[in-house]
């Protein structure tokens, strides 16, 4: 078994393999709970009881179809799932986070938080340049708006007191994928 440091990168994209498998299994998980159980991932997001089973719907999915990435148990990876799904994955606890003032995305893979104190870069990056696009679009759809090629600057929020600007591409680099704060 592979360390994260041993994993051979692909050069033409610059994204470790174990990123693509990832990718691929949230891509394939997404689509069968999108398309067989809209109602319960919908209500997930107002309704404990309804978390609750589209986590053991998306467990089911990756055990059936024996899904995994190795250095994630079951638990992780339907964790890790549903936050993708759902919300915005790794920044989900930034955003809630009380002491972080700003969140600043300079390409899919260079994100900082600004803090009272200052400002440091957080290890966690997006997958790719495609899975950022797609978790900003989500997030500024929040705020009733669109984020594609035609509109690619976008001013939103997620909440009151929480907004988001973004770029995609062709506005922003295509290597850096998205930039936001």
């Amino acid at each position: 078994m592979k360390t994260f440091r041993e994993i051979v990168y692909d050069k033409k994209a610059e994204v470790p393999q174990e990123h693509n498998v990832y990718e691929s299994i949230l891509e394939k998980t997404r689509a069968y709970i999108a398309k067989n159980h809209a109602d319960e991932l919908a209500q997930s997001i107002t309704e404990k009881s309804s978390v609750v089973t589209v986590k053991k719907l998306i467990e089911e999915y990756v055990g059936n179809h024996h899904l995994h990435i190795n250095r994630l148990s079951m638990q992780q990876l339907t964790e890790k799932l549903y936050g993708d799904m759902v919300g915005f994955g790794f920044l989900d606890k930034y955003i809630a986070n009380d002491e972080i003032e700003e969140i600043n995305g300079n390409s899919w893979r260079d994100i900082e938080i600004v803090t009272r104190t200052g400002w440091s870069k957080i290890p966690e990056r997006f997958l790719s340049p495609k899975h950022a696009e797609d978790t900003l679009r989500k997030m500024v759809r929040l705020g009733g708006l669109v984020l594609d090629g035609t509109n690619p600057i976008v001013d939103s929020y997620i909440t009151q007191g929480i907004r988001i600007s973004a770029m995609i591409p062709p506005v922003a680099d295509r290597r850096s994928g998205a930039v936001f704060g």
